[in-house]
């Protein structure tokens, strides 16, 4: 039995399809009518609001500008990039023009509904125009869709949601134990059996996704980490006002995909902006590994693809750091769809150049940081496309690839590929629109602050560079390298951490070979290489990767460099002897590889065998960035009773403050241990694990490592008032 493939709307026929979307779109305006009449379903109005918000905007446009025939990934991925598009952009418009015309809270329920349904009616009729003559209907097989594999890997993200509500409710975290665990089985299940055939591949990627970042974002019913908490109050900022002022010096503040993404979602669906970004974001974000499937697929064969994107989301920093960065997981996602676009031979140059011009703007106004080093990544391939450089680089290669296979004879059939570089192959006219574009956005919003951010690290970087070169106390991915770590076991993560370097050096150096099977598109190539030199530049340039986060800046690189590990990984498994893709032993070895170290970083390694842990995702009692509800009101009482005043906090309590008020409280660090005498008239907040431990966190600057150190909080509280109380919070004044 046949059913029409709801993956691939943008090749049906017109009539179905405008009746799939009209369906959509009434189904998610009568939740909100059952809502507004006091008789709301749970979950009716989330469920439809998101797949209609998220998708449906984006097919019509697909539809609009004729892309037809891709496969199922390429086309829901960019749907939905096309659609997170048009809902920040329309946000944006709409907060100009309507408050031109006395519109008060332009960012409101009704003028968003109004506004999002003239815009998709305008879409369905251009859309009925240019395709009403198109004759399609791409079907999928029943029993492919509830085969035994994909009923398997469905229950992988329901594992993750199990799995923390009894870690969250009973302190219990035997289900993500043995849930992480299945994960890092898959890719041997994969490799070594049948059971996964290439066709689920897909779905496996965006499956284990989805899971891995629902295992750590479902912890606390509130948002948790560092800079979320600065990006919910200006996201909630816009919520609660119902409009947004671009003139608040923040970086943050200029990122559309904080302050207008994150408020639609909420008002449209009635989502708490703590679910917005503990549900909705996390969903997106998982289709960046789905995109980069597409990316490599297109060049290495499917198990070298699936692993690629397997390495990419076992790093910790995919399902912890970017969690807490919700602007990045984004702009992220638009990353991987301009790649996807410069690469893929099935569009059309006017189609390739919309997508570019979309995708760029939105990854402008998404995240401030991957947009400057995007458009270094870009310019490096602009000018190795329009120079003859590569000439001389090609023949210095040969010649070291000769010298190699004199001492190597085993190592005889290598041969250079002839790569021929173009102008075309980049055009000037999107490096220029693209500089442009971030110069006017990053100077005209929010008063110039990441204009300002930028010039700062580079002043920083460049003043220091003389002499502070290769220092590890200046520069923090070289610090991470040589610092000893705590634990026989955590060493053993850290060598396993330097070998997938060696295996991406290795992997990338191996891609200038001739190789049936891998075929990497010099664009690509060229794109890579520039990712390449910000990972050294992470390493010998001081204050560089601390600007940004050595881990996350790693990640960021990963989008480019993820499948030159697998490669580098496989020729070192199979020992240079021909590169066998195909056969199954490097292959088995390299999955069970790439399943340690997903146990690693997740830090499963740690909790079974009771060393240093590291996941709170597994051990409640660590001390993070995670509140309770009775924190939260502490907090607010906090601010309500003192508005002007000064909030001091440990190192992890702090954060309250900068969800509440946007700014941050006085922290307690190695610089500044308050007194009683500093404390008068203000408040200090001890939180549910300071009462728990009777200690604070103390903020401790070593070079460009932020460490902690305990210490008793009591000596400092001994003479003050505790002025308010209750199950896990006490605030003190003198």
């Amino acid at each position: 039995m046949k059913i029409s493939n709801p993956f691939l709307l943008n090749d049906w026929n017109i009539r179905p399809f405008l009746i799939i979307i009209g369906s959509l779109y009434f189904a998610f305006l009568g939740s909100i009518g059952l809502d507004v009449l006091g008789h709301s379903i749970p979950l009716l109005r989330q469920i439809f609001g998101f797949l209609f918000l998220t998708f449906a905007p984006g097919f019509l446009v697909l539809r609009t500008l004729q892309v037809h025939h891709l496969d199922a990934v390429r086309t829901t991925i960019y749907a939905a990039g096309l659609s997170l598009a048009l809902l920040m952009f329309t946000g944006f418009f709409m907060n100009i023009a309507y408050s031109l015309f006395g519109v008060t809270r332009p960012l409101s329920l009704w003028p968003l509904i109004a506004t999002i349904s003239a815009l998709v009616g305008a879409l369905c009729i251009l859309t009925w125009s240019r395709e009403r003559e198109f004759i399609a209907l791409p079907s999928v097989k029943l029993h492919e869709t509830l085969s035994p594999p994909v009923l398997a890997l469905s229950l992988l993200p329901f594992g993750a949601i199990a799995g923390t509500y009894l870690l969250n409710y009973y302190n219990i975290n035997t289900l993500q134990m043995i849930l992480l665990l299945v994960i890092a089985i898959v890719p041997m299940v994969i490799m070594c059996t049948r059971f996964i055939t290439e066709r689920y591949y897909p779905y496996a990627v965006i499956s284990i996704a989805i899971t891995l970042l629902y295992h750590t974002s479902l912890i606390s019913t509130y948002i948790w980490g560092w800079d979320i908490q600065y990006e919910y109050y200006f996201a909630n900022l816009v919520a609660q006002n119902g409009f947004w002022d671009p003139t608040v010096y923040s970086n943050v503040n200029a990122m559309l995909s904080t302050v207008m993404l994150a408020p639609i979602y909420s008002i449209t669906l009635n989502l708490g902006l703590d679910w917005v970004f503990k549900i909705i974001y996390p969903l997106l974000f998982s289709l960046v590994p789905l995109g980069l499937y597409a990316i490599f697929r297109q060049q290495v064969p499917g198990r070298v693809a699936f692993l690629g994107c397997f390495f990419f989301v076992s790093l910790f920093a995919f399902y912890d750091d970017m969690l807490q960065l919700p602007r990045q997981e984004i702009a992220e996602f638009f990353t991987a769809l301009i790649i996807l676009s410069l690469i893929n031979r099935d569009l059309t140059r006017l189609q390739r150049t919309v997508f570019f011009l979309v995708f760029s703007m939105s990854l402008i106004v998404s995240h401030y940081g991957l947009s400057y080093l995007f458009i270094f990544i870009l310019f490096m391939a602009w000018v190795l496309a329009t120079t003859d450089h590569y000439v001389d680089v090609q023949k210095y290669a040969g010649q070291i690839i000769s010298e190699i296979q004199r001492k190597l004879p085993f190592l005889s059939g290598l041969r250079l590929k002839k790569w021929t570089f173009y102008p075309a192959m980049i055009p000037s006219k999107f490096v220029l629109f693209y500089g442009l574009f971030i110069l006017v956005w990053y100077m005209y919003m929010s008063s110039s602050s990441a204009i300002d951010a930028i010039v700062r690290i580079a002043h920083h970087t460049a003043t220091s560079i003389s002499s502070e070169l290769l220092n590890s106390d200046a520069t923090q991915g070289l610090a991470i390298i040589v610092t000893e770590t705590a634990t026989p076991l955590h060493e053993v993560a850290k060598y396993l951490q330097v070998l997938t370097i060696f295996f991406i050096t290795i992997g990338f150096g191996l891609s200038f070979v001739h190789h049936k099977e891998v075929k990497f598109d010099i664009r690509y190539l060229v794109m890579a290489f520039g990712a390449l030199c910000i990972c050294v530049g992470g390493v010998v340039l001081p204050y560089f990767a601390s600007a940004l986060n050595t881990s996350r800046l790693y990640q960021i690189c990963l989008i480019f460099l993820a499948p030159f590990c697998v490669v580098g990984g496989l020729a070192v498994f199979s020992v240079f002897k021909g590169f066998p893709y195909r056969s199954k032993r490097p292959l088995q070895l390299f999955s069970i590889f790439i399943g340690l170290f997903l146990l690693f970083n997740c830090g499963w390694i740690y909790e079974f065998a009771h060393d240093d842990s590291t996941s709170f995702a597994l051990n409640s009692d660590l001390d993070r960035p995670i509140f309770s509800e009775p924190e939260i009101l502490a907090a607010k009482w906090t601010v309500s009773t003192n508005p002007e005043g000064k909030f001091y906090a440990d190192g992890m309590r702090w954060l309250l403050f900068l969800r509440l008020v946007g700014r941050d409280a006085q922290t307690l660090s190695d610089q500044h241990i308050p007194t009683n005498s500093n404390l008068r008239n203000n408040y200090l907040m001890i939180g549910k694990y300071n009462i728990e431990s009777n200690s604070i966190a103390i903020h401790k600057h070593e070079g460009t490592i932020l460490a902690r150190e305990y210490v008793n909080y009591h000596p400092i509280v001994q003479d003050m008032d505790k002025i308010y109380c209750n199950s896990y919070s006490n605030i003190y004044c003198r």
